[in-house]
């Protein structure tokens, strides 16, 4: 018999939207929004220190009353595998297609159907080193491309460099950046230009 465990979530931790970045760009989605970051980035976006503990069936509950429609579910925080997200992963995957957005400060415990990695750190820090996308910010999180120029992205098979929403300095250092590494596209927060969450 599964167990009916608890997840930290965000205020407003399950809402409707449509991606917006990456390779899976324009795609409507449920969101599940988990609460807390190792990480702790100092101009984080997301409000993810107020939060509540809510069961797995509650949680598959109120996605099931966005879900009409859609085919995916983003699992993104904070950052998610800060908690034990296994078995949220696999109840989801009962329900559609399972995405999870993790900062790869550690490595995932299980495989959902598309790993985004966006990391906030220096590579030496980066744990979850494969996954379907890597999205690199530059000055998010203090993230400075200069350290990844010699990294090994092989495990990733889609690769986007993406400026900050509104800064004319991040877009810059992404135009270079793309210059000299031509695996790599560049990316956009369309969200922020669409005013969605």
């Amino acid at each position: 018999m599964l167990t009916d465990e608890s997840f930290g979530v965000a205020e407003a931790s399950v809402f409707r939207t449509v991606q917006g970045e990456g390779n899976l760009l324009g795609i409507p989605m449920v969101f599940v929004r988990l609460s807390g970051c190792s990480v702790g980035c100092s101009n984080c976006d997301t409000n993810y220190k107020p939060f509540k503990n809510q069961s797995k069936s509650s949680l598959i509950q109120e996605v099931c009353s966005h879900l009409s429609g859609i085919d995916w579910i983003w699992i993104t925080g904070g950052e998610p595998v800060d908690q034990d997200i296994r078995s949220l992963v696999l109840a989801m995957q009962l329900l559609g297609k399972v995405a999870v957005a993790t900062s790869g400060i550690t490595e995932m415990p299980i495989r959902p159907d598309f790993l985004s990695v966006s990391p906030h750190f220096n590579p030496l820090k980066l744990k979850q080193i494969t996954g379907d996308q890597v999205n690199l910010v530059p000055e998010l999180g203090g993230l400075d491309l200069n350290e990844w120029k010699r990294f090994d992205f092989s495990g990733f098979k889609h690769r986007y460099v993406t400026p900050l929403f509104g800064s004319k300095k991040s877009m810059d250092l992404c135009m270079n950046f793309i210059d000299f590494n031509k695996e790599f596209k560049l990316g956009v927060q369309a969200h922020k230009q669409w005013n969605i969450r």
